[in-house]
């Protein structure tokens, strides 16, 4: 109610634009309303004092409102104001009666303008002042300094109701402006929230819009990679025997697999950004993780004329849990760098138990770090200088990846290097440990799968990708048979007819996916064929989807593009845990 009061009340244009105009204007009209007081007590004369001083009072305030409307952006005037404000008080009150004078509930308008305009310092000055004054008041007339009497004629009761009139008018004034202002205030933020919260559905819309791009996008590069790369491994063992050709088909490789290595650093970090990357736990053996990035990168070093070798004392039966995956991800980042930045020498990988954790080290002796610039390499798209971008390539995205990675499985990562003193970058991670002595070889050593007489069924909808497959598994296990199938329905009327082995399926299928193919399998066909082992093949690589995988009843993931000795690998250790299973 009271809003709609001052609404009609005060000018339109009082609550309008930013805060401190706003302030402003309430304070021009502030003073202009002083103007009419003052005017009006001119023309009601008082016999104690000279009342020619509001008319003085007014061109005061006249002027500070005036330097308002003019649009001049200062206090100086609204501080003049106040300051006559307080004087005139002083001179008026000490000629109609000191601590008893009608003018003295002028002091409570004046502390409210010091509060308005003054910063916190000054107000708390002129406050203590006021009192100070309002005491001295009190002092001087109780020792007959200045009279304490107050004339109770005619005159001096108009004069005193003016004043009294006057402080209620200001006072109500004040309370609706402020009173419309905070409600004013309050729509202009629900209006804001309001935005804001539009602003936000469309950011969280275009993350999501984004995110689903870039993996379609991630899916739809790995399927012709997978095909490149598995026709160049094939075409490595035909041409075995031509060192020319084998070169050409090397470098054709290592092209693609820095191409596959950027789709998956942006892949990475775009959920990494996201904060939807999340860790899938294992228990691992510490050994057996070095020593595979070991063997990922000893061709390569060999290929340098460069020494790699593994420091791992004591990690033989020593057992770790954590994301296997990540760990071997943030290794064979600061491995593709040290290989990548020393021409001559040495690459060492370290792994120690240390009472934070298990710290990891990759030490190498090339071109090194200066001290200045170690502070950002751990940046996106940040590297040590210009002209190394330029010399050695790189996206600039392996180390912040890498960064991020550790501190998401709550560990820390550093780098200790000098120029021309090469370089070692570590990495601490606090992963449980235990150790496990394995007293007999795993079934994958006792039986050798490459050389069994097994049906494979491939269900593809891919024509490349099964050319591709069929080809790596007849190197892989060169005694096995291999049926094709295109769909997942396919693919249960082929296991309804015939006895398979195992079972490798595309996940991304029309009509049928390999989810749903393997839940039927599992659900719908008799004993022993429901038990049949089921390996996705997939460009998939989020952890998400691969535990969605298994969840439908597959037993392993391997991902596109697709690897040789990954592929026989795994199949062999999905055969022989089958084996275990059923005893044979």
């Amino acid at each position: 109610m009271l809003a709609k009061f001052a609404f009609l009340l005060l000018p339109k244009d009082l609550f309008q634009g930013r805060p401190t105009e706003r302030l402003l204007r309430v304070s021009g009209w502030t003073y202009l309303c002083a103007v009419v007081v003052s005017l009006v007590l001119y023309l009601i004369s008082h016999p104690q004092y000279d009342h020619r001083i509001h008319l003085l009072s007014a061109a005061v305030f006249f002027l500070s409102y005036a330097s308002v409307r003019i649009g001049v952006i200062n206090y100086t005037w609204i501080k003049f104001g106040a300051l006559w404000s307080l004087l005139e008080f002083i001179y008026v009150t000490v000629h109609t009666g000191g601590i008893n004078s009608p003018a003295m509930v002028w002091m409570s308008i004046i502390g409210v303008v010091v509060i308005l305009f003054f910063n916190r310092k000054a107000t708390r000055i002129s406050i203590t002042f006021l009192f100070c004054l309002y005491f001295a008041l009190y002092k001087l007339g109780e020792q007959g300094y200045i009279s304490s009497a107050v004339r109770m004629d005619q005159e001096t009761i108009a004069w005193a109701l003016t004043y009294k009139l006057s402080i209620i008018i200001m006072v109500l004034l004040g309370a609706l402006a402020t009173d419309w202002m905070f409600s004013h205030l309050l729509e202009e933020i629900d209006k804001k929230n309001a935005v804001l919260e539009e602003t936000q559905q469309k950011i969280l819309q275009a993350q999501a819009h984004k995110d689903e791009f870039i993996a379609s996008i991630g899916h739809e590069l790995r399927t012709p990679m997978n095909a490149i790369l598995g026709f160049n491994e094939i075409l490595r063992q035909e041409l075995a025997s031509e060192a020319d050709n084998v070169h050409v088909v090397g470098l054709i490789r290592r092209s693609t697999e820095q191409l596959l290595q950027l789709v998956n650093n942006i892949l990475d970090f775009s959920q990494l950004q996201a904060n939807r990357l999340t860790l899938v736990l294992e228990k691992f053996s510490l050994s057996h993780l070095v020593q595979e990035a070991f063997a990922k990168y000893q061709p390569l070093a060999q290929q340098k004329q460069l020494s790699l070798t593994i420091d791992a004392e004591g990690l033989t039966d020593m057992w770790a849990q954590g994301d296997k995956h990540r760990i071997l991800q943030v290794l064979q980042h600061l491995l593709d760098n040290a290989l990548k930045y020393t021409n001559q020498g040495h690459v060492a990988i370290r792994v120690r138990l240390t009472e934070q954790g298990v710290r990891f080290e990759v030490q190498d002796s090339g071109i090194g770090i200066a001290q200045e610039k170690q502070g950002k390499i751990f940046q996106r798209f940040e590297q040590a200088n210009l002209e190394t971008s330029r010399q050695y390539g790189g996206s600039g995205l392996g180390l912040a990846i890498s960064e991020r990675l550790v501190r998401l499985m709550g560990g820390e990562m550093g780098v200790r290097s000098a120029t021309d003193q090469g370089a070692t970058f570590w990495f601490v991670l606090p992963l449980p440990t235990e150790r496990v002595v394995q007293k007999n070889a795993d079934a994958f050593n006792r039986t050798n799968w490459s050389r069994q007489p097994m049906k494979f069924l491939l269900v593809d909808d891919n024509a490349v990708n099964l050319m591709v497959a069929k080809l790596m598994l007849s190197k892989c296990f060169p005694n096995c048979s291999v049926t094709d199938a295109a769909s997942g329905q396919a693919a249960l009327e082929a296991l309804a007819k015939f006895e398979y082995d195992i079972v490798l399926m595309d996940v991304v299928m029309p009509d049928m996916d390999g989810p749903a193919a393997t839940q039927a399998i599992r659900k719908n066909l008799p004993a022993p064929v429901c038990n049949i082992p089921v390996i996705a093949m997939t460009a998939n690589t989020h952890p998400l989807d691969r535990e969605r995988y298994l969840a439908a009843g597959m037993n392993d993931v391997i991902h596109k593009p697709l690897d040789v000795g990954e592929m026989e690998r795994r199949i062999s250790e999905a055969l022989s845990a089958r084996k275990s299973v059923i005893g044979l």
